[in-house]
């Protein structure tokens, strides 16, 4: 740096002197200070060139933007020790390091980490313990550890998604608290949860998604999940042991996971879940660990799961807005719902081969929206709802179940006499063939048909646009009109 010449005047110039070096300094006080918007780095040459445009720079107010293909590293950041909103750091096809992030303790928005294809782990994010934004490190194909995230202790949300080499989680050891979501998605290496041991606390939703885990071991501190507990397409999956202490979940999505044998690991202590979806696990045979759920706000389903033969589990069951049960191949019988009683939605059971009883629905005494049966090739009877009141059901449909001919229950007898009943009977065996089958086995009489009176004024008669019609109703009775033609 030329060093700074002040130039001298005579007599009385000192104060001339002193504004003159101040205008010298000011391109220097201009460099110390950082950008003050978003700055874009595309190319290593303005990596490093960052420190010297900007010595000083340590508290930077906006969002840092790196994608370059000749980036190898960040050493020109190094300091740098908060940012006031987003760092993105992606498409760097030939970084190998982010260590020069070192001194950064505090990132605002979000730290996106995403398609860097050297990048094998992250060390340089060692100073980041809690955090106020989201961590995404997305598409990351040589990504084999987590270093980096050791001293990470609360986060906002964490999404580890497509990283192909990533197979644990070591580097997340002392994280305890997710204050939103955490997401582990399709990460098909991933083997182990060995890096989460100290996880007590996910506020939002936990997703595992598309992993090699055959359990949930490195779960073992984890006690709720404030959202749904989301677990699907897991392929090795056998059982959740390493969940045991997990006891609040707000709901529960379980789908696509073909070697998932049983939830008996788990010990929930959760009385009300806003849904359950138990769908598409090919292996699974029982629903034990789920006994503790009373009620279920919004949907229960429990679709396509060929392996299992009944429902015990779901004993604790009392309430439910919806329930379906559809395409069990194995299930038999219904028990494990021996306790619901009210249903204020829809019961749906559809599609289930096997399925010969529906008797564990004894305690079932409301059904608010509709009803439908259909598609069960060894159903015979509908015993089991016979003391449901069905006065609010706006609609039953009984359809394709071969073996059916049992559907006189007193249930739907007494919906016969409900006003505007919608209902569809068809296709069972006889007996259950049809609406009027069913209302001869409740011993329904036809409507008798009243006769039409006759005394019936119109005027005028012949009409061209209107005419009115007038009949003195003396009691309660039908009344037919048929009108032949415009004329009369």
């Amino acid at each position: 740096m030329t060093p700074l010449k002040v130039i001298t005047y005579p007599a009385n110039g000192l104060l001339k002197n002193f504004f003159f070096l101040i205008i010298l300094l000011l391109p220097y006080s201009i460099l110390s200070q950082c950008p003050n918007n978003n700055i874009t780095f595309s190319s290593q040459a303005e990596i490093d060139s960052f420190p010297i445009l900007y010595p000083n720079c340590s508290e930077f107010d906006y969002s840092i933007f790196i994608s370059g293909n000749d980036i190898t590293n960040l050493n020109g950041l190094i300091g740098l020790n908060s940012i006031g909103n987003r760092l993105e750091i992606f498409d760097n096809e030939s970084l190998v390091s982010i260590d020069g992030l070192i001194n950064l303790s505090s990132v605002e928005n979000l730290i996106l980490i995403e398609n860097n294809d050297l990048l094998t782990d992250l060390t340089g994010l060692n100073n980041i313990l809690f955090s106020d934004s989201d961590i995404k490190i997305i598409d990351n194909d040589n990504l084999s550890s987590l270093t980096g995230l050791d001293n990470l202790v609360q986060v906002r949300s964490l999404f580890l998604t497509h990283n192909q080499k990533l197979d644990n989680l070591l580097g997340l050891n002392n994280l305890e608290y997710v204050e939103l979501d955490l997401r582990i998605e399709n990460n098909f290496l991933l083997s182990s949860l060995a890096g989460l041991n100290n996880l007590k606390y996910v506020a939002g939703d936990l997703r595992i998604d598309g992993a090699a885990l055959p359990n949930f071991l490195g779960l073992d501190s984890l006690t709720n999940v404030g959202g749904t507990l989301m677990v699907k397409h897991n392929g090795n999956l056998l059982d959740f042991s390493g969940l045991e202490y997990l006891n609040s979940i707000g709901s529960l999505d379980i789908l696509g996971n073909a070697s998932l044998t049983n939830f008996n690991a788990i010990n929930l202590n959760t009385s009300f879940l806003s849904y359950l979806s138990i769908n598409s696990n090919g292996s699974l045979k029982g629903l034990y660990g789920l006994e503790s759920i009373g009620n279920i706000i919004n949907t229960c389903n429990i679709n396509n799961n060929p392996s299992l033969y009944n429902l015990s589990g779901l004993n604790g069951l009392s309430n439910v807005y919806s329930i379906s049960i559809d395409q069990n191949d194995s299930l038999i019988n219904l028990e494990g719902l021996e306790n619901l009683e009210v249903v204020t939605g829809f019961l749906q059971i559809n599609h289930n081969d096997r399925l010969i009883s529906i008797e564990h629905l004894h305690n079932v005494n409301h059904i608010y929206w509709f009803l439908t049966i259909l598609d069960n090739q060894l159903l015979f009877s509908l015993n089991g709802l016979d003391d449901c009141n069905f006065s609010l059901l706006q609609s039953i449909y009984i359809a394709n179940n071969p073996h059916l001919s049992d559907c006189a229950i007193q249930s739907v007898c007494n919906y016969f006499d409900i006003p505007n009943a919608i209902i569809s009977i068809q296709n069972n065996a006889v007996g259950c063939n049809s609406p009027q089958e069913v209302a001869d086995s409740c011993g329904i009489l036809g409507v008798p048909e009243i006769p039409i009176e006759k005394k019936i004024s119109v005027f005028p008669n012949p009409f061209t646009t209107s005419t009115t019609i007038e009949y003195e109703l003396k009691e309660i009775s039908n009344i037919q009109f048929t009108i032949y033609n415009v004329i009369g």
